[in-house]
């Protein structure tokens, strides 16, 4: 999606001028920059943004004018985006790398940061990747009481086999760290403390000085569900649990993704006509649009239905993240653009 040249106060001005027959999604870069600040400036210890949640050119540039230094990334293509847009910024690998060739990339484009969830990965890097200034961290999956969802599903890591992960990574001459993904709609007030004390008590497990924590996105993005968490306050409890570790502290790090980048986005859709009490088709591209966030269950029925937008346009905020936010205005309905706005008033 190509970004106008243009500048609109809001959506509302772009769309009672152009009355677009095609959905548009709308940019807020000042949303953008103050959530990055708000993150750099609030969270204790280093942000990172995760690249998967929306890896456009526009996003990356806007973070690292806003002053953001880190990027997660899951992929080599992800890897030669933030050398190219931001080539002064840290790299971190998010997820564990296993083929040799991605490895070599990694290596050759200076990334210091690897993660790992099991011993044959942790073989792979020690072989393949010089250790002297660069740091693993091993994954490690934390029960979660009152989690809506297992966030640390996709990590293999006990807590013994974290420990045991954590030796070997010094003894190699790395700077051993930990990963753990708190689940951000958990029910549960005490999900960080849970997740930072025991990930102290794997790093004294295994005689260890963590290098750094991360606590991966942590913090909600949620317009189904919402949530009672305020991220201002989440960064205070977590900077106090932290004082679990003492003098050996390690670093703490956050990779927020949809957190970051939702809100700066709005997903706007033409609705359906409705003439004689019966609806007209919405144009393909218009029920593609209002499909994405509708989520499970969604049909032309039910975008038809929607009150009071007889022919007007429906919006939906909160759509940066995810594959609505890189694929919402492109496939067989053509590639809309986005529209820069100062506000999505």
């Amino acid at each position: 999606m190509g970004l106008s040249k243009t500048i609109w106060s809001k959506p509302a001005e772009y769309l009672s001028q152009c009355r677009p027959q095609a959905p548009v999604m709308f940019f807020a870069p000042g949303i953008l920059h103050d959530t990055a600040r708000r993150f750099i400036d609030g969270f204790p210890g280093l942000v990172s943004y995760a690249v998967s949640a929306n890896p456009q050119d526009v996003v990356i540039e806007n973070l690292a004018a806003a002053g953001l230094r880190g990027f997660d990334v899951t992929s080599r293509a992800e890897m030669l985006l933030i050398r190219r847009l931001a080539p002064e910024a840290a790299i971190h690998c998010a997820t564990p790398i296993r083929r040799r060739s991605e490895i070599a990339a990694a290596v050759a484009l200076g990334l210091r940061s690897y993660t790992v969830d099991n011993a044959s990965d942790l073989t792979r890097l020690i072989d393949l990747v010089p250790a002297r200034g660069a740091g693993i961290s091993v994954r490690v999956r934390v029960p979660q009481p009152g989690a809506v969802a297992d966030a640390g599903l996709g990590f293999s890591g006990s807590p013994d086999l974290a420990a045991e992960l954590l030796g070997r990574i010094a003894t190699a001459g790395f700077a051993p760290s930990l990963t753990c993904q708190p689940d951000a709609r958990s029910t549960d007030p005490t999900v960080w403390e849970t997740h930072i004390r025991t990930a102290a008590e794997i790093a004294g497990a295994a005689d260890v000085t963590l290098a750094r924590l991360n606590l991966c996105g942590t913090f909600p993005a949620d317009r189904l569900n919402g949530s009672d968490r305020d991220t201002d306050t989440s960064f205070g409890r977590i900077d106090k649990a932290a004082a679990v570790f003492g003098a050996s502290r390690p670093v703490l790090v956050c990779n927020p993704g949809g957190a970051m980048v939702a809100d700066s986005f709005t997903l706007a859709a033409r609705a359906p006509t409705v003439v004689d009490d019966r609806p007209l088709p919405a144009p393909d591209g218009a029920f593609l649009a209002a499909q994405i966030p509708l989520r499970a269950g969604a049909s032309r029925q039910s975008v038809e239905r929607l009150p009071g937008a007889n022919g007007d346009y429906v919006l939906f905020r909160g759509m940066g993240a995810g594959p609505a936010s890189t694929t919402a205005c492109g496939g067989p309905y053509g590639d809309t653009g986005i529209e820069t706005v100062l506000s999505m008033g």
